[in-house]
């Protein structure tokens, strides 16, 4: 803003009078209006500066007004103006930025990279590496087709020939197993050792149920301990168990006895029998050393029992003293 101001006010002289007063002009070239104020020469000038500034903000327009000096005019009766001319430039105004300061102020997106048309070259190379990695898929899926029927064709022809071999394999199993069961029949009923054969086996039978009871009851006498004394006849029921070990023990002995005797009796390399007999020899050599561990541990019960009577009786001799 320019301002220029003019004064040519005097001061008052002793006489006390005024010569002149003091005017000023506000002048805004924007709106081509001007302001004048007179205004009193000493008093009302800060005024005058306060008027003129509100006036020029709230509405640029050009105001010629003229103020007479009342203290001139009383004292003199006349009064001098003089215009002050104050320029100010017209205030800008808020405007929006425009689209195309917001479009320059923008920055540019990034370009893409083109892509360079390939050469004559490297397409023909391409399609000649494409054109081989096809004919190789092709070729492996031909001959990997090829392979899987000649496979299952084998399998089938295979399967269809093991079928047929089956078939004879089980007739013939059928007639070897029956073939077998005839030999077996004959070497039974053979005068020489058809009575000593049915005898073992009957009495083998006849053992074997008896054994595992009487061995029972042993392994439970022998458990008990002294709870299971009978104070009548403490030793009447480990008698009884240990006679019938000793009579299955003698039992198993002539059971050996009777199949070695069968077996020196079967020549026959291809004998069906011989087997059989020799499975119940080891049978019953495992069965007489069982017998003959419960035999001992009843020698021990009866001993046990008899340590104990002994003690018994002394203590009631001792109690009768």
């Amino acid at each position: 803003m320019a301002l220029r101001q003019t004064s040519t006010a005097k001061k008052p002289t002793a006489t006390g009078s005024i010569s002149k007063g003091t005017s000023r002009t506000l002048t805004v070239p924007s709106v081509g209006l001007s302001i004048s104020k007179a205004i009193p020469s000493t008093s009302s000038t800060t005024s005058a500066k306060t008027a003129t500034l509100r006036n020029a903000k709230a509405a640029p327009l050009k105001i010629s007004k003229s103020f007479p000096s009342s203290a001139s005019s009383s004292r003199l009766g006349k009064s001098d103006s003089k215009t002050a001319s104050v320029s100010q430039p017209p205030v800008p105004k808020a405007t929006s930025p425009s689209a195309s300061s917001v479009s320059s102020t923008r920055r540019p997106p990034p370009k893409l990279p083109v892509l360079k048309p390939l050469d004559a070259s490297d397409t023909l190379q391409v399609a000649a590496q494409l054109y081989s990695w096809l004919y190789m898929n092709n070729s492996l899926k031909k001959a990997q087709k090829t392979s899987y029927t000649a496979a299952r064709e084998a399998v089938e022809q295979f399967r269809q020939k093991l079928r047929d071999e089956e078939s004879e394999i089980a007739d013939q199993r059928i007639r070897f197993e029956t073939e077998r069961l005839i030999c077996f029949l004959e070497e039974l009923a053979s005068d020489e050792i058809a009575e000593d054969v049915a005898w073992a086996m009957q009495t083998l039978t006849r053992n074997e149920g008896e054994t595992s009871r009487v061995m029972s009851e042993a392994l439970h006498l022998a458990g008990q301990g002294l709870k299971s004394v009978d104070y009548v006849s403490p030793m009447h029921r480990p008698n009884q168990l240990l006679d019938d070990l000793v009579r299955l023990k003698s039992e198993c002995t002539d059971l050996e006895a009777t199949i070695s005797r069968v077996l020196c009796k079967v020549t026959r390399g291809d004998s069906n029998l011989g087997p059989v007999l020799e499975t119940y020899l080891h049978l019953l050599k495992g069965r007489s050393n069982n017998l003959d561990t419960a035999v001992e541990l009843m020698l021990s019960v009866k001993e046990n029992v008899g340590m104990w009577l002994e003690k018994e009786s002394l203590a009631i001799d001792a109690n009768g003293r």
